[in-house]
């Protein structure tokens, strides 16, 4: 005789089902925002570092020409010790190029790989439509019933283990009696 299954209401927890569908909504629009600012902060961080390259060069720059190296600076072997902050070995034509392409630059995502996935992932998560959702209904497999079979030993194997383990015994105290009275014996 098989049972229907059970079905619980609508009502799953005394959320309805029309709350969960906003709760999914209102996790994705949270989701789009975090990521926005996380683009967001991302282009300023990389604007001021572009910012931050393009006076460093302007400063190289100025120091190569005071300097007139005009042309990199080539060491044949020798050590040649250069301003971290400042480089000149380029030279000032080098610093120059490379000042007009850091210029150049109008995208800072052309060149920052982390940046372009987060506008994609961006871009992904603004194209998500959320449906209605409908969730399904707890239904189980089967109703419960009550076992067809008794589970564990049977009764049969339980009087055979008591009786072997009655013989055990009984012959282990029977060997221990006639060990303590020889044991008697010799002592006497």
């Amino acid at each position: 005789m098989r049972q229907s299954p059970v079905r619980l209401p609508l009502i799953h927890h005394g959320i309805p089902r029309n709350a969960k569908n906003d709760a999914v909504r209102d996790a994705l629009r949270l989701e789009v925002r975090r990521q926005e600012d996380v683009v967001r902060l991302k282009r300023i961080e990389l604007t001021n570092l572009q910012q931050t390259k393009i006076h460093r060069l302007e400063y190289a720059l100025q120091i190569a020409q005071a300097a007139g190296i005009s042309r990199p600076v080539y060491s044949n072997g020798q050590g040649i010790k250069d301003d971290p902050d400042f480089s000149v070995m380029l030279g000032s034509q080098g610093l120059s190029r490379k000042l007009q392409i850091e210029k150049a630059l109008n995208n800072i995502a052309e060149l920052n790989v982390d940046l372009r996935n987060q506008e994609y992932r961006l871009t992904m998560l603004k194209q998500i439509i959320v449906p209605d959702l409908s969730f399904p209904v707890v239904n189980f497999l089967q109703p419960a019933t009550l076992p067809v079979k008794k589970e564990g030993p049977d009764s049969l194997m339980i009087v055979l283990l008591a009786a072997l383990t009655g013989l055990t015994a009984g012959a282990g105290q029977h060997l221990l009696q006639q060990a303590w009275q020889k044991q008697k014996e010799s002592h006497a």
